[in-house]
Order: structure tokens, then sequence, then C-alpha cells
């Protein structure tokens, strides 16, 4: 049996990245996933409220770039249920944007059925990264965060769409495709990335 050491590992590193984006996924996709991670979980002063729990998540037919929590800010407390977060994420002008209506769709009909399973997957993940001290936090923050229990209540569970450098003059995303979806009101639409446009920009 061959033994891989930490050196193996490491020289692999370029091999499996590559192998990530012969999958579909681009790089620059990729690296913003690591950003979304780092902005949320690893930089206290960001103060946010959704969390990165796992990364490149699947079950059954649906398979989500980031899953994590949301900790409402309004009504922080310890000892609270929070909603589950299951998060796409799409760069630029991602072809998948024109029929993301029908990928949400198929996700949330494959884990209605289990979604107690899979909140209960999560709870102990989130527990597990919290003891291994896998959340760059304030310590009074670290500590609530340890009594938080994750919902398993479907009707709970966000479905997060996060465009990255989406150009607002295009098209392909629609919201009333969107809109029209029985769990309309259980998605979000987040806009971030650092492309510029002056439809972005607001006067002083």
């Amino acid at each position: 049996m061959d033994v891989c050491t930490t050196d193996d590992f490491l020289g692999n590193i370029p091999r499996l990245k590559q192998n990530l984006v012969n999958h579909g996924k681009s790089t620059l996709e990729i690296e913003y996933e690591q950003m979304i991670i780092r902005a949320n979980n690893f930089e206290p002063r960001n103060n946010t409220e959704y969390f990165i729990i796992d990364r490149q998540y699947t079950r059954r037919d649906a398979r989500f770039d980031l899953t994590g929590l949301c900790w409402d800010r309004n009504r922080r407390c310890k000892n609270q249920e929070v909603d589950l977060c299951l998060i796409e994420v799409k760069f630029a002008l991602n072809q998948d944007i024109k029929k993301v209506h029908g990928q949400l769709t198929r996700y949330y009909q494959a884990l209605e059925p289990i979604a107690g399973e899979i909140a209960e997957e999560h709870q102990t993940i989130f527990r597990q990264k919290l003891e291994l001290g896998l959340y760059d936090q304030k310590p009074e923050r670290l500590e609530a965060m340890k009594t938080l229990s994750i919902s398993k209540d479907f009707s709970r569970f966000q479905f997060v769409l996060v465009l990255v450098d989406y150009n607002p003059h295009s098209t392909k995303l629609d919201l009333s495709e969107i809109r029209r979806l029985p769990f309309a009101k259980q998605v979000r639409v987040f806009f971030g990335g650092l492309a510029m446009w002056q439809q972005k920009m607001k006067s002083p």
C-alpha cells in the first residue's frame, strides 16, 4: 500500500485544481467561493450574518457550491434556532444564469424529503468546525455560536444565489421566473464582486 505524505499531497494540488476546472468550474468562480468563505468565516471585523459550513455539498440530484447558516443580527442571541443556507455561486455572465430557476426547483424537490437529515448533518459539521477553531471570530461571538441549532423546518431553508460580477445591463437573470417559484420567499439573490459599473455608483 502506498503511503501518501504531506509533500505528495501538496505536489498534487495543481492537478486537483485543474481537474476541478476540467469539470466545468471556472478558476475565478472557485477563487470567489474561497473568498466568500474567508470573508464570512475568517474576518471578525465584518461581523457577517452568514457563516459557511461546507463546500461542494452534494445530496441526491442537488449540488451546492457552498452551504452555511444565517444568524440574523436583528434578533441575535444564544440558544437560537437558525436557518440553513444552500448557496449557488455564478460568476460573470455564466450561461447557467438563464435557467437558474429550473436548477433551484430540481434542488428543492430533491432535498425536501430529507430536510431533517440535512439539517442534522450540517449541525454536526458546524459544531466540529467550531471545536477545531475553523471560525476566526471574537471570543464572545464564538461562545454564542456554539449554542446555535439549525432548524429542520424545510420552509426555513434559504436558497441563496450569489452573482459575482454580474453585469447589471445583462438580461440573463430573469427575476420574474424566480418570483413565480412556489418557494420564492425562501430564495435570496446576492450581488457582489469587484467589477465596476456606473449604474452601481452612488454620489456621497
